[in-house]
């Protein structure tokens, strides 16, 4: 009898580990189909096994199997229908909630469900998926000028803007966050369905008042290179009249957010004033500089723009993989990144991020400055681009 009973128990545990692995082989079809996503194509649907199977399987097996996954698999598997979400609910969703210390399940599992559902994407502020179409442009455009997601508007001072954009005596209309990095670089990775456009990133800005001496343009372009977002920005003050060059409207440009609070800014667009032509011995002469603090490469070019002059700034920056606000490359440009003793000095021209951006670009920086100034000759700007309802004498290019 007891030689029985062991045949008994062996069978039983033979028959009990055939059903998990049927039931693991249709569980893994859930779990690669929610985590495949777009790469997923219509031919591989038809020759997947079908979990339909799991259904009838009591919950103290369901139990036993849900014991082999980890939490981001159990979530993804929970979905499946409202059976089994019933069923694993109590085991399940207390791992992936909020109040866990541990929130990296639900991160890993919120990505996971994203990729399923391209109109949402995870939000790495407050660990919830918030809609694609809830992230407004980086720019000011009437009728909804910056709609975020509430999580980004109420965050804390290293979610703001990146404050390197300010170019007209205005408030900031540019605003740059990382959600706008991380859902570009979604749709570079996984397609059109995803994210949003890399030109929504892009935009162009001129302010030129007949009471005033002097014009400004704010121009910014977005390239994507070797899986890392760049920006190409360039701010321009154009002065009527050589003799109106001044240090206050020239001082109104930023380099970066050290330049604005730590580096004395004012001597480095001083000696482009006092300095036509570069001069040896003076550190802020290079026709290249770098912020050592947060890797911005930037020029500084004077020079005569019909009875006046043009005083161009030029600058490249490296935004990261739009994968965590965590990034140091993303970090770095924010108002609270606090470098020791950040200077500036000359850049590597050749081998530089101004180069790299140049190359993928197709347009080299030259081009760029060319084509900027002449939106200044003859009041092009008033038809190429569009006035900006609210603001006085400010015109911005279309939205694609």
């Amino acid at each position: 009898m007891q030689i029985s009973a062991l045949r008994v128990r062996a069978l039983l545990r033979s028959r009990m580990n055939a059903l998990i692995t049927r039931a693991l082989q249709g569980l893994r079809w859930v779990v690669e189909a929610g985590q495949s996503g777009p790469n997923r194509s219509q031919g591989d649907e038809h020759q997947l096994p079908t979990p339909a199977g799991l259904l009838s399987l009591p919950n103290e097996l369901l139990d036993h199997i849900v014991n082999y996954l980890n939490t981001n698999e159990a979530g993804c598997l929970s979905l499946v229908n409202h059976s089994l979400c019933s069923t694993m609910s109590p085991s399940v969703w207390p791992e992936l909630s909020l109040n866990r210390k541990n929130i990296d399940s639900r991160q890993e599992f919120l990505l996971a469900l994203s990729k399923d559902h391209p109109k949402y994407f995870f939000c790495h502020t407050c660990s919830h998926l918030h809609l694609v179409i809830n992230v407004g442009l980086p720019r000011y455009d009437h009728p909804y000028p910056y709609a975020h997601p509430r999580c980004v508007t109420n965050a804390s001072i290293t979610d703001l803007p990146i404050d390197c954009f300010t170019t007209h005596r205005l408030e900031k209309l540019y605003r740059l966050t990382f959600q706008h990095v991380q859902l570009a670089m979604l749709r570079h990775r996984h397609g059109s369905k995803y994210g949003i456009a890399l030109s929504r990133l892009s935009t162009k800005e001129v302010q030129a008042k007949p009471t005033r001496q002097a014009a400004t343009l704010l121009s910014i372009e977005a390239s994507v290179i070797m899986d890392t977002l760049y920006l190409r920005v360039q701010q321009w003050i154009v002065f009527n009249d050589r003799s109106l060059l001044d240090m206050e409207s020239v001082g109104q440009l930023s380099v970066c957010s050290h330049s604005n609070h730590i580096l004395p800014s004012a001597s480095l667009l001083e000696c482009k004033l006092r300095h036509h032509h570069p001069e040896p011995g003076c550190p802020m002469c290079h026709s290249l500089l770098l912020c050592t603090a947060c890797l911005v490469e930037f020029q500084i070019e004077l020079f005569p723009f019909g009875s006046g002059m043009a005083f161009v700034l030029t600058k490249w920056l490296n935004l990261g993989h739009g994968e965590s606000p965590t990034d140091s490359a993303w970090r770095r440009h924010l108002y609270d990144s606090r470098a020791s003793n950040p200077v500036f000095k000359a850049a590597d021209r050749d081998n530089g991020v101004a180069q790299y951006f140049d190359l993928a670009a197709g347009t080299p920086t030259e081009t760029l400055t060319r084509e900027n100034a002449s939106i200044f000759l003859d009041g092009e700007y008033r038809r190429r681009l569009k006035p900006l309802d609210g603001y006085q004498s400010l015109w911005v290019a279309p939205v694609d």
